[in-house]
């Protein structure tokens, strides 16, 4: 049965299992849905605003003050937001005595100190996001400005793209590395075109080289390939195309067919670029199967950190497809990569390539639209290094309630688990409007150690 809204506050009663509409500021409780417990939730639940309150029939005990059978009442569910998020133990008859609900109530929940709490994480994740968010940008501007640089035939352009590939293999020193979703593209301006794709390729490649435990002299070749990769494209004709995404610059399919070749020579007149590095660009469109181009090679014939770049470019490329309708969500790009072995006795990648990038990622790529235990909407926005199976996530919260989003750290939050991975086609068009982004992309960091000067 749906929910009903609960337009008489008087209706409130223990054993009512409630849904709270409004954002998680506007209410001191844990989880949004539960089933009152006690009498002092009650009271808290009458004085709430800006909110509304709905319950589910279903699921809620039958009302006391109507008992038929002269039966005793159930004893009422546990409450998470009292013992199991608080991490309170529950009180028992023969270890405390007999306390009133009241009583118990006050010892184990202080709404004003867990709305403070919570307050607090957010205002300091929402703080490391914007430090975050700030070398993200500062190193796209670079590369762009490292791309410009070498079709101009500006040599130290290749010195400033080995120090920036540099400070990102220095980033996987620390101990907890983690990767975040950006959205700051449409604000800084630079678009969605080839700097964006080559530097996602780039992390991407670099989160599988680690997997893979590659020396730090093949992490910074294959960095450098990955971040190259598609220089070519800048030396094919290219036309604009404009969609509801933005504008792009593409090559014709058939011309684009040569930036692999041509990417290979204009890099290797610099002469300063490692030989694996200068063999990525030649080769990432070759698959293993040979069903690639331009020269169709397969198997051992395509070197190895050439192997790794080829899933990274893929799936970039399928989260961030020209036309918006041909886009992947992550979670459907990386299980149609990893599908890919299944039933096909010649597969294009990698099987341990793969492997390493859906380690690297998780079930719960950064992006991924996910529905939790309380029936909120969300999407990842960080991976958690200590539980990757516990991810940030932004939640939506009704416009009308909070303009701000709610960052929930599902690694704090025991009480929340994510329910299902959720498709666009199958998010509420508010859900999809607030949560989507234009393009997704991601950026390493040390965990809440990042500043500029690190990654700039």
């Amino acid at each position: 049965m749906a929910y009903l809204e609960i337009e008489n506050l008087n209706d409130l009663r223990v054993g009512l299992f409630i849904k709270i509409q409004g954002s998680w500021f506007s209410h001191p409780f844990s989880m949004s849905m539960f089933k009152i417990s006690s009498k002092k939730e009650v009271e808290t639940l009458r004085g709430l605003k800006r909110v509304k309150l709905l319950y589910d029939p279903a699921r809620s005990d039958p009302d006391s003050s109507i008992n038929e059978t002269n039966e005793e009442p159930a004893e009422p569910e546990a409450n998470p937001s009292l013992d199991v998020v608080l991490g309170t133990e529950t009180l028992t008859e023969e270890a405390e005595g007999v306390l009133e609900e009241d009583e118990v109530a006050e010892k184990v929940f202080d709404p004003t100190e867990y709305q403070k709490e919570r307050s607090q994480l957010f205002q300091k994740h929402i703080k490391n996001l914007k430090k975050i968010e700030s070398a993200y940008s500062t190193v796209l501007r670079d590369s762009e400005k490292i791309f410009s640089g070498l079709i101009a035939r500006r040599p130290e352009s290749v010195r400033i793209a080995n120090q920036v590939v540099s400070d990102l293999v220095d980033v996987f020193q620390h101990q907890g590395v983690s990767m975040t979703l950006m959205d700051v593209l449409d604000r800084n301006g630079l678009g969605w075109g080839l700097s964006t794709h080559s530097l996602n390729v780039c992390i991407l490649s670099l989160l599988i080289g680690k997997e893979l435990q590659l020396e730090q002299e093949q992490m910074n070749s294959l960095g450098q390939g990955a971040l190259f990769h598609d220089i070519g494209e800048r030396l094919v004709p290219m036309k604009v195309q404009f969609s509801e995404a933005g504008m792009k610059m593409q090559a014709d399919s058939e011309l684009r067919k040569l930036h692999p070749v041509k990417g290979q020579e204009w890099i290797e007149r610099f002469g300063k670029v490692p030989r694996e590095a200068i063999e990525v660009i030649l080769q990432h469109h070759e698959r293993l199967n040979g069903s690639g181009y331009p020269k169709g090679l397969s198997g051992d014939a395509i070197g190895y950190l050439t192997q790794i770049v080829m899933v990274a470019d893929d799936y970039d490329e399928m989260c961030n497809a020209a036309v918006p309708e041909n886009r992947r969500t992550p979670h459907e790009a990386l299980s149609l990569i990893y599908r890919s072995f299944m039933g096909n006795g010649s597969p294009k990648y990698s099987e341990a390539v793969v492997q390493a990038l859906v380690r690297a990622l998780t079930v719960y790529p950064p992006g991924t639209f996910v529905l939790l235990s309380d029936e909120s909407y969300g999407v990842v926005t960080s991976i958690n290094s200590q539980n990757p199976l516990r991810p940030l996530v932004m939640l939506y919260v009704p416009e009308e309630v909070n303009h701000e989003a709610m960052i929930m750290d599902l690694l704090r939050e025991e009480h929340l688990d994510i329910q299902k991975v959720v498709r666009p086609n199958e998010l509420p068009p508010k859900v999809h409007e607030r949560l989507s982004r234009r393009h997704v992309a991601v950026f390493l960091h040390a965990a809440e150690e990042i500043t500029q000067t690190q990654l700039a």
